[in-house]
């Protein structure tokens, strides 16, 4: 993911996020806080974007850049070597404005295009922070057409926007995940998870298709595709380790029964989400060594939806630590969109994509 920026409009960072990410990868320049209420207040603080309480923003950038482990190792991120742009759009609380989103949206976008002035007077791109993806781990029952506009305009512009599917189950997607436009993110699971102790890190994953697609199940939660909806692919979005300092490290979250630390399990389409933003900063570094910005959102799109590894409507009987017990899983065709995202594949799809959509073969 070298040279491609990632915008995460989500709730910002955790004040000590330097313990979990080098400075260098977080592009603190950048970073903007777009809160209305706050902005009301004698307190608003436009750096509020690093003294986030909730860690939902911390733990997605998490995925995407990787983290350290304390001070034992460093977790690898699927592109750790793009840089994070927080945009901090909710509160601390965890909720926030779709007029916010359309800020952040907007601002990123502005970014994007910002121009020079060259001697001829001609207007030419900075080139600043492009290529750049804007990572939406968010969203709301009801569409708004103005947050569907301030996407088609990032869209136009240049943007690659991303965001989750929703966790409601059969209710069907969240928005903006469920514009066509938008390169939407189911979230996915393992059949082997907690086969063993440290089974997230040391238990073994077929790579192979054969072996794999028995063994990828879809969690009931993920948002269902319905009329108007475009689902495009899954992602590992269920129990994700990162970083997570809800409340602080001494009040952990309850499902970790009391235990204080700082890394938890995570599970949502908000947690798939990063997933796909990192695999489209892998295609988007590939399209950078030829010295060319060719790939478009719709080209990436076709390229995630081609190479990924398709699910078919199923059922998957997996452990769960809550229940302590194992859990049935059902999904149909509606829940896997093309199916589960292949970074792998979708790279290897990069350089034959921009063959065929130049005309040299």
């Amino acid at each position: 993911g070298k040279g491609v920026y990632i915008a995460v409009l989500d709730t910002g960072l955790v004040p000590n996020w330097r313990d979990y990410f080098e400075e260098e990868k977080i592009a603190t320049e950048f970073g903007r806080a777009f809160l209305a209420a706050a902005a009301l207040t004698a307190h608003y603080n436009p750096a509020a974007w690093e003294y986030d309480t909730n860690s939902h923003g911390t733990h997605v950038t998490s995925t995407i850049i990787g983290y350290w482990f304390y001070d034992l190792y460093r977790v690898a991120g699927v592109a750790p070597d793009a840089k994070v742009i927080p945009v901090k759009v909710l509160k601390n609380a965890g909720w926030g404005w779709t007029t916010d989103v359309v800020a952040g949206i907007l601002y990123i976008a502005e970014l994007y295009k910002e121009e020079i002035e060259t001697g001829g007077n001609v207007l030419e791109p900075k080139g600043v922070i492009n290529p750049i993806i804007i990572s939406m781990s968010l969203g709301g029952p009801v569409p708004s057409e103005l947050e569907r506009e301030a996407i088609d305009y990032a869209i136009d512009v240049g943007v690659i926007v991303v965001a989750a599917a929703g966790n409601e189950g059969e209710e069907g997607m969240s928005y903006p995940g469920g514009f066509p436009e938008v390169i939407s993110v189911g979230a996915a699971g393992w059949t082997g998870e907690w086969s063993m102790p440290h089974w997230w890190r040391d238990a073994d994953v077929p790579e192979r298709e054969e072996g794999l697609v028995d063994q990828v199940y879809v969690t009931n939660f993920s948002s269902r595709e319905r009329d108007g909806q475009e689902l495009d692919v899954l992602a590992p979005g269920s129990w994700i380790v990162g970083p997570y300092l809800a409340y602080g490290a001494a009040h952990p979250p309850y499902w970790s029964r009391g235990i204080p630390g700082q890394y938890y399990y995570l599970g949502g389409t908000s947690m798939a989400t990063p997933h796909v933003s990192g695999v489209i900063a892998l295609l988007l570094e590939y399209d950078l060594k030829d010295e060319q910005i060719s790939l478009t959102q719709e080209i990436i799109e076709q390229i995630l939806e081609e190479s990924a590894l398709y699910i078919p409507p199923g059922e998957a009987s997996v452990y769960s630590p809550i229940y302590e017990d194992y859990v049935t899983f059902n999904w149909g065709d509606d829940a896997v969109g093309a199916g589960l995202v292949q970074a792998d594949q979708a790279v290897k799809q990069v350089g034959k994509v921009l063959i065929d959509t130049q005309g040299n073969g």
